[in-house]
């Protein structure tokens, strides 16, 4: 499967490779990528680490502390993974397996920078332009639901558009392996 380093997974997304590289010395990396690569290689990421790296690092630009955009990276990642596999709402969207392309709504919404709550349109039987939205969790570890919270501040994340963006970064390697071009 393709990988991407980090300057192309960032003029992807738009962003600068500082955000990234800064999320990265903090010790928060994707997992499945080297803490620490070896002289002269740079770091690789697949889709899955390049989803998690992409939410981190546009929330961290956001101005989420590093520790709070890793955390809102990983309940994303899960959650998307939720809906489309284990509740089987969207199996063709799948960013974790670059499976990027979708009609569908997928949002996370963070309230004060304390709580998340994942919500999509892609649940059956959902009139159009209506969304559902799963219940409000602390960040961090253990995740407790909390009943009607009542937020000041709300940071709203597109994770559908995010995945468009990414894909259009592994779509040139994708065209190349279809035509027979790539190893």
């Amino acid at each position: 499967m393709k990988t991407l380093q980090l300057g192309p997974l960032c003029a992807a997304l738009g962003v600068k490779p500082r955000y990234a590289r800064y999320l990265l010395e903090q010790g928060f990396i994707p997992p499945g990528v080297a803490e620490a690569p070896n002289h002269g290689t740079h770091r690789q990421f697949g889709p899955r680490q390049a989803m998690w790296l992409a939410i981190a690092v546009m929330v961290k630009e956001a101005g989420l502390p590093a520790r709070r955009a890793a955390e809102v990276a990983e309940y994303c990642t899960a959650s998307l993974k939720t809906v489309s596999k284990q509740l089987g709402w969207e199996h063709a969207f799948d960013p974790q397996l670059a499976r990027w392309k979708t009609d569908r709504q997928y949002v996370a919404e963070i309230a004060d920078g304390k709580l998340i709550r994942l919500g999509t349109d892609a649940r059956p039987g959902m009139a159009p332009g209506e969304m559902h939205y799963f219940d409000w969790h602390r960040l961090g570890k253990p995740r407790r639901a909390v009943p009607d919270p009542r937020a000041c501040t709300l940071l709203r994340i597109n994770l559908h558009e995010i995945a468009r963006r990414l894909a259009s970064a592994f779509q040139p390697w994708e065209e190349e392996h279809a035509r027979g071009e790539h190893p």
